[in-house]
């Protein structure tokens, strides 16, 4: 670390403070006592903190700094001391204490002033109370445990040598820190526990946020930069991020899915840095510095319907006088599970027909298309679309018509019908209507519509009221 005059204006007033509270003792130089003038903010006892969901550890403890109140602004580092991952946030509410949800491991914890290009950390100092005898200003890791609690971590220790106390990622004394927020998705119901991955372009230094359960918004303090962010579903299974298909739209013509690098200016918010991309396939998310994702082998018949790492298979079963069944399985690494069955009934009544299977509307993402006939003269077509929920499959579609047919292009379902002009019986004038869905990679859409041909001509007597 370079000198600076701020950095030495801190470590003169550390002197003098020192100085102050020795001569004030009236003690030799090494005789232990406190020093003065260290103050924490507000440190009111707070509630039991509520152990978050997802696997994820709380942290908690002191935050403190030399001189009178109240705090200035300081950013907040615990660094996960196997991976070197770092978990950051600006603590700037004045208070002395702070919480943070932590993914298990081993952690150290350190707090910087951006102002005074100066850093305090939870050292050995810290536990030995703070005074002259205590030399060994050395960080202390500590454990970080799945559904605990870790307390007393107090990051108080600004005493310290130059080095003592590590300089940020990416970081230059001096240099204040921005922002970056935005949403956070995934293509099913919920939004499962994952970690967020912010990585500079230059460095490659990362800097991680974990996302609980149902997490859909997200905001994170960042050295000034450039990064790209992504995110990992736990075990690396599926992988989404912020890519060009985000401000595309994400639907199937969006087939641009490398990340999006965006800057992080000092004292600035940049948002709209949404995480939602999941569509890209292998390989478009990058892996996190120094992992590795697991290689699954496909089962035999199975295909991963929302390709997300897990695999499942659609069987039609014929149960003669019952009817046929359409059926998706699991692959459970060992064996396939049975997770949805859907039931054509009688077949002198309703029929599910040969059409039924798997069909892409674009991208890896594959639909079960489940058509069913009822039978007699006026024959109705039922059709119903369904996509997988990372549990079982949900309905996207549901459509039936009389003399009814379908067909289906790219991402485009289109439905033809019998539109009778004067009601029933069957004998009377149709048109012919036709209704176009188009899939935007969660939800059909309405996209077109037409009418051929159109009767001009009298009722028949049979059909006027």
């Amino acid at each position: 670390m370079s000198s600076h005059p701020r950095r030495l204006a801190f470590v003169l007033a550390l002197t003098m403070l020192l100085a102050a509270a020795l001569a004030c003792a009236n003690l030799p130089l090494g005789t232990p006592t406190p020093v003065e003038g260290l103050v924490s903010g507000d440190t009111t006892p707070t509630p039991a903190a509520e152990i978050p969901a997802g696997g994820l550890g709380i942290v908690s403890g002191a935050v403190c700094f030399p001189g009178e109140p109240p705090l200035p602004s300081l950013t907040l580092y615990f660094q996960e001391t196997t991976t070197n991952a770092v978990t950051s946030f600006l603590h700037e509410d004045g208070t002395g204490v702070y919480t943070i949800d932590l993914a298990p491991g081993t952690y150290v914890a350190w707090a910087w002033s951006f102002d005074l290009g100066a850093g305090g950390s939870y050292s050995q100092a810290v536990p030995c109370g703070l005074n002259v005898s205590c030399t060994d200003h050395t960080l202390i890791p500590f454990a970080v445990t799945a559904g605990a609690a870790t307390t007393d971590i107090d990051i108080c220790d600004w005493y310290g040598e130059t080095g003592d106390v590590p300089t940020p990622p990416g970081g230059e004394e001096g240099v204040v820190t921005g922002a970056v927020a935005g949403r956070v998705c995934y293509p099913s119901e919920g939004i499962p526990p994952m970690t967020a991955y912010f990585q500079d372009t230059v460095t490659n230094d990362v800097t991680t946020l974990d996302i609980a359960l149902n997490q859909g918004t997200y905001s994170l303090d960042l050295l000034p930069g450039t990064y790209i962010a992504y995110a990992w579903l736990p075990g690396f299974a599926l992988g989404g991020s912020y890519s060009q298909a985000v401000p595309c739209g994400l639907t199937v013509s969006c087939t641009d899915h490398s990340p999006i690098p965006f800057s992080v200016a000092a004292g600035a918010t940049t948002s709209n840095i949404d995480i939602c991309d999941w569509y890209g396939g292998s390989g478009s998310v990058p892996m996190p510095p120094g992992a590795s994702g697991p290689t699954p082998t496909a089962p035999a018949g199975g295909v991963s319907l929302n390709c997300d790492g897990t695999y499942q298979r659609l069987r039609i079963t014929d149960g003669g006088a019952a009817g046929k069944t359409a059926s998706v399985d699991n692959w459970d690494s060992s064996s396939w599970v049975n997770v949805w069955n859907w039931a054509g009934g009688d077949p002198m009544v309703r029929q599910i027909t040969n059409e039924a299977g798997l069909y892409s509307f674009g991208g890896c993402q594959q639909l079960v298309v489940v058509p069913m006939v009822y039978g007699g003269s006026g024959a109705v077509l039922e059709m119903t679309v369904h996509v997988w929920n990372g549990s079982g499959l949900t309905e996207v579609y549901l459509h039936e018509g009389t003399h009814g047919t379908w067909s289906h292009s790219g991402a485009n379902l289109t439905f033809e019908e019998s539109v009778y002009l004067y009601g029933e019986p069957n004998c009377c004038p149709c048109n012919r209507q036709y209704l176009q869905h188009t899939w935007d990679g969660s939800a059909f859409v309405q996209t077109g519509s037409a009418v051929n041909p159109t009767y001009s001509g009298t009722p028949p007597p049979e059909c006027a009221h």
